[in-house]
């Protein structure tokens, strides 16, 4: 937990100091925002600059390029509330069990030299971030912190069972890059060191994950068996929750809660409600729950149970009220010399405790401690529970039960069918499809599928059925945009379903029309700039915009645009200016396949360098000059090799496979005369291979 009693959760998508270059991302929610998402957790993440109100294509373009140097970013949602237009660039996955929910809150944030997991009650969502009363907990590692490898194993693990459940063994992209980017933490991980003696204070201070699935012991228990191993069975034990089970069930958790308290002498359990005041009756107050709250075991004579109230209703840093709604999850547990302080996405439900026949799937955090050899931290943490206040005396308690927004009604928020399963963008021979993968025997009824802008017909049962019924279909896409999801409707329902879209492989998405084929002058502009590149290409816009406005003549002779001399060696000079800063850039630790890719095959990157000179050279002596020129460069880049960057031999493996692609793509391309050029080239390029 974070040593402020408040913080915003936004902050800690941002990098803890010295954390390196953003690796990757796993997250996932119940409900979910996609452009709060991009714009605001992944845009800190990865150290957005621009603003996407204000920079407009600069914006994109910023964000293509740190996207495009991830391992992975990709959020699970449950399938009640995966939707959202977005970049492509980021998979959106939706997590279809019928008969539970993904209710857990977790995000796992990875830079070359650190790792945070964040456990919270709030979703993904603007609400949940910035309004809500909300609770998170963060986990930050890195090389010698003091945490034993249970608490992020246990969690890593349980992601990793999510992308089972989701998968099926179907191999799909999307998961395939979850799990390499599983592999690239775990070896972080591993280069870390640990103290020698890092269970030194768990006598003390203990952080245990509590996390709920189908086949996982209840919350409960789970707490249980921590507490057991340290003390004697609490006395105490406050709750606070927004949501429970239905005032006409059983509820469980009333029950539960007592087996975990002591069971003889003194106990007692506080509820932590929301309230109202009764219209027309100042001496009465709707508490939000049910009545079964109440509940207590008749066996016993010293035993309590008592309601506090939470204030919705709260002051601003401008002192204006504003209505904040309670979301926190949160057990607070108390023996005579520790306690417990559990937090995360768990209501007081028996779905969201594990009680049910089909739990949710829940993430939590467990803080315990001996308040007497840790009394600091016992306070600090103490700080971190919800303020509540008594009862009035003489108050009378009417039970008003809140609907419980944390689990779905199928009526009125219809979830995809099955037969849906899944569906991709991909390119097959320059053009790019949808690639539509259905499971016959549990397609809907007269289904149709349309386009996400205009929503046009794409796809129907009266054509599945024409063609046979197959299991996949591959639609052209002729449109100059990229969907991120289609939106589906059948028979007995009144609004359509958002089926999102993913990539089979990211190479498939085209730049930004403004990275599209780059003029050369631009290209070694922005590679000879120290600045980063969506700076330089700010610039240029601005430039071409006011062009543009003033209606002068642009430049049209692209040779003209580089500053055509007469001479080779005169026109060469700014290029071998930009070939030294294209060295230097090559030579900087890389952290991913990603990153070297966007380096070397990117918009900006030594192919498209390529592509310009091919394109603008003055001559076919120049042309080959120049290639054979960034083909000995390129022999000559001796890459930086730090703690969890890529092998340096992996590296220069992908210079020389690229180093006869440039040799190949001049043979086809040049047509060079004179000798002494050409003898040059043949003995560049010699020399360039020889030297891996």
């Amino acid at each position: 937990m974070n040593k402020h009693e408040y913080a915003k959760l936004l902050n800690f998508w941002s990098p803890p100091p010295e954390a390196g270059d953003p690796i990757g991302c796993i997250a996932t929610t119940f409900t979910f925002e996609s452009s709060f998402f991009e714009n605001e957790c992944l845009a800190r993440f990865i150290g957005m600059e621009s603003d996407p109100d204000s920079d407009g294509p600069v914006y994109l373009i910023e964000l293509e390029e740190k996207l495009a140097g991830l391992k992975c970013a990709s959020i699970i949602v449950d399938q009640h509330h995966c939707d959202g237009k977005r970049s492509l660039r980021w998979d959106l996955i939706p997590f279809r069990l019928r008969q539970s929910i993904l209710h857990a809150k977790i995000s796992l944030l990875c830079w070359a030299n650190a790792v945070r997991i964040i456990i919270a009650s709030a979703n993904l969502t603007n609400d949940g971030y910035r309004r809500n009363q909300e609770i998170f907990g963060v986990i930050d590692i890195f090389d010698g912190v003091d945490i034993p490898p249970v608490i992020y194993n246990d969690i890593i693990t349980y992601l990793a069972s999510l992308i089972d459940k989701i998968d099926q063994k179907q191999d799909l992209p999307e998961t395939q890059r979850m799990r390499s980017f599983f592999e690239q933490v775990e070896n972080i991980l591993e280069t870390f060191q640990f103290p020698k003696d890092s269970t030194r204070r768990h006598k003390d201070i203990v952080v245990l994950p509590v996390l709920i699935k189908p086949d996982k012991t209840n919350l409960f228990e789970q707490i249980r068996t921590a507490w057991s191993n340290y003390s004697g069975p609490p006395k105490k034990a406050q709750i606070i929750s927004p949501f429970f089970d239905p005032a006409e069930s059983e509820n469980l958790p009333t029950r539960k809660i007592w087996h975990l308290l002591s069971q003889r002498g003194q106990a007692k359990v506080t509820y932590g409600l929301t309230y109202e005041q009764n219209l027309g009756k100042d001496d009465q107050i709707l508490l939000h729950g049910p009545e079964s709250l109440t509940y207590k075991p008749a066996s016993r004579v010293n035993v309590h149970v008592e309601f506090r109230k939470i204030e919705e209703q709260l002051a601003d840093e401008k002192s204006k009220i504003d209505y904040r709604p309670l979301h926190q999850k949160s057990l607070w547990l108390e023996s005579e010399d520790w306690a417990g302080y559990l937090i995360g996405s768990s209501n007081f439900t028996s779905a969201g405790t594990g009680l049910s026949k089909s739990p949710n799937y829940e993430a939590n955090l467990f803080y315990m401690l001996s308040k007497k050899r840790n009394s600091k931290e016992y306070q600090l943490l103490q700080k971190r529970h919800l303020r509540m206040s008594s009862l009035e005396k003489g108050t009378k308690i009417q039970w008003l039960q809140k609907v419980n927004l944390d689990e779905p009604d199928d009526k009125s928020s219809p979830i995809l069918p099955k037969g849906f399963g899944t569906i991709h963008l991909n390119q097959i021979n320059g053009n790019q499809y949808l690639i539509l993968k259905f499971i016959p025997r549990d397609l809907s009824q007269r289904f149709q599928i349309y386009d996400e802008r205009d929503e046009s017909l794409l796809y129907s049962e009266g054509q599945w059925l024409k063609e046979r019924k197959p299991m996949e279909k591959q639609i052209l896409w002729e449109l100059n945009y990229f969907p991120s999801g289609v939106y589906v409707s059948w028979d007995n329902i009144d609004r359509s379903v958002w089926w999102p879209i993913n990539v089979l492989d990211f190479s498939v998405l085209p730049p930004p029309a403004e990275l599209k084929d780059l003029p050369l002058e631009i290209l070694i502009n922005i590679i000879s700039s120290s600045r980063p590149l969506h700076h330089v290409l700010r610039r240029w816009l601005h430039k071409k915009k006011y062009v543009e406005e003033k209606g002068l003549k642009p430049e049209l002779d692209p040779h003209k645009k580089v500053d055509v001399s007469s001479f080779l060696l005169q026109r060469t000079r700014k290029i071998s200016y930009a070939l030294n800063a294209l060295k230097f850039r090559l030579e900087r630790p890389v952290f991913t396949q990603e990153t070297l890719n966007w380096r070397l095959y990117g918009p900006v990157g030594v192919k498209a360098l390529v592509k310009a000179i091919l394109k603008e050279a003055k001559s076919e002596e120049e042309k080959a000059f120049l290639i054979a020129e960034i083909a000995l460069e390129l022999s000559g880049v001796y890459p930086t090799e730090t703690t969890n960057s890529l092998n340096k031999t992996q590296i220069r493996q992908e210079f020389r496979k690229i180093i006869r692609e440039l040799f190949v793509d001049l043979k086809k391309e040049s047509k060079v005369k004179d000798k002494a050029i050409k003898t040059y080239v043949k003995e560049s390029f010699k020399k360039a291979l020889h030297e891996f």
